[in-house]
């Protein structure tokens, strides 16, 4: 009877302090740290521990030291997701188990930078020529732009000029071609132009100085009706600042006028002509 009692009361006891020695723990703590690829710390990157078919288990974002920390975690496989703006997606494989691992390191490569672009058939979109005479450097001046051009005394070839490359026209100087001819001149007014080229097909063999080096006007063409226009110029000394170490304010006076009007014919061969064109200085 007592070897009875002594069995049922020392099996309990014994089984009893064998159990804290003899079961494992059941969860473990997960650490690491989130880096880009030259070992800087990436700071507030999202951090998901998922189980092995991908669904969410916790979810942490990493300090100022790149560094994050699942806790209770229990025993098993798991991948931790870390996802940051300009990084690509990085995906580990982490244990979590009775034994002690390091913190884990994960390196977040940089995100590439995609783009795609559509071409359909019904692009209105400019298209870029190889054709030289479809040369997308040249200058174009119409009749609008000119009249905004802050010209003196309309010598608009002096102005258009700076336009011009200094290596191309050489001692030579400016080429001017009006209406595709080699001229000395414009020979027309300011006011009949209608537009200015510059480095328009500027290889061409038509032409016996390269684009840079020639300026090619076109004048207007006229109408059977009769209409024109006209400009007036008038400087004078009076409304200059005086030089300061000047005693006298030199005098000088410009008064300049041009203007332009077609010659009424018959269609559809109207012309347009130059009627007006004077300039007086005086001293």
């Amino acid at each position: 009877m007592n070897k009875l009692f002594l069995s049922l009361v020392l099996i309990p006891t014994l089984l009893y302090g064998s159990l804290p020695g003899q079961t494992p723990a059941t969860s473990r703590p997960i650490l690491g740290t989130v880096q880009d690829t030259s070992g800087a710390a990436v700071a507030g990157a999202s951090v998901a521990l998922e189980s092995p078919d991908g669904s969410e288990i916790m979810h942490t974002i990493t300090d100022g030291v790149g560094e994050f920390q699942f806790k209770n975690v229990p025993r098993g496989r798991y991948l931790v997701d870390v996802r940051q703006n300009d990084f690509k997606e990085t995906k580990t494989n982490v244990m979590a188990d009775s034994a002690s691992h390091p913190p884990v390191r994960i390196v977040l490569p940089i995100a590439g930078v995609e783009e795609q672009i559509d071409v359909g058939a019904s692009d209105s979109s400019a298209q870029v020529s190889t054709e030289i005479s479809q040369n997308q450097n040249s200058n174009s001046l119409d009749r609008n732009a000119l009249d905004r051009l802050p010209v003196f005394d309309q010598d608009y070839i002096t102005t258009l000029s700076r336009f011009l490359n200094p290596d191309a026209t050489g001692s030579n100087g400016v080429t001017l071609v009006v209406n595709g001819v080699e001229a000395n001149g414009p020979g027309v007014t300011a006011s009949a132009v209608q537009n200015v080229k510059i480095n328009q097909n500027p290889y061409s063999a038509l032409f016996s100085r390269p684009g840079r080096a020639r300026i090619e006007i076109t004048t207007a063409g006229g109408t059977p009706q009769i209409h024109g226009s006209a400009n007036f110029l008038y400087r004078d000394s009076f409304f200059d600042a005086r030089n300061p170490f000047a005693v006298v304010k030199p005098g000088e006076q410009r008064t300049y006028y041009e203007g332009s009007a077609p010659t009424p014919e018959p269609a559809p061969v109207p012309r347009r002509k130059a009627i007006i064109s004077k300039q007086s200085i005086k001293a």
